[in-house]
């Protein structure tokens, strides 16, 4: 087992740390060295993949309070995003909540995804169209699934 210390990196916060082995046992397209022990050049090539979240609407009734989870959903023209029915639940100050959770996790990006809406059918329908995408600079630890996370987005009707 190898143990690397550095007293400074905690300041720095570093993203990772990549071992670069020397030793004759590395197969020969990774080698550092060429023939008689001679620096041999190598290009690597570092890639991270696309950090993915599950995305939970909460819906706050502040207003509409009498509103139930009969016929409303979170609808996307995107199908690969999609969420579960709603659950209720309560804020701390009592207040009613109906909460939405994607089905799967989607990827991050820099640009929003539009065309996302809370919709309401059957008595009494409405649609609140385009809103906003979760905040991803908040990662929640997803509450039964190890090393997922949750991005969440508030809406108040």
């Amino acid at each position: 087992t190898s143990f690397y210390a550095d007293d400074q990196a905690w300041r720095t916060r570093p993203l990772g740390l990549i071992d670069i082995f020397i030793h004759p046992d590395v197969p020969a397209a990774y080698r550092l060295t060429g023939s008689g022990d001679t620096a041999a050049e190598q290009t690597y090539h570092l890639a991270f993949g696309v950090r993915e979240t599950f995305w939970r609407y909460v819906v706050v009734l502040k207003e509409r309070t009498g509103l139930t989870p009969s016929g409303l959903s979170i609808e996307c023209p995107d199908p690969a995003v999609a969420f579960g029915a709603p659950l209720p639940g309560t804020l701390g100050d009592g207040t009613a909540t109906l909460t939405f959770l994607s089905t799967d996790k989607i990827p991050m990006n820099h640009r929003p995804r539009p065309g996302i809406s809370l919709v309401k059918s059957g008595e009494q329908p409405f649609s609140l169209e385009n809103l906003a995408n979760p905040d991803n600079s908040r990662l929640i630890p997803h509450e039964s699934i190890t090393d997922a996370y949750v991005t969440e987005s508030y809406i108040y009707v």
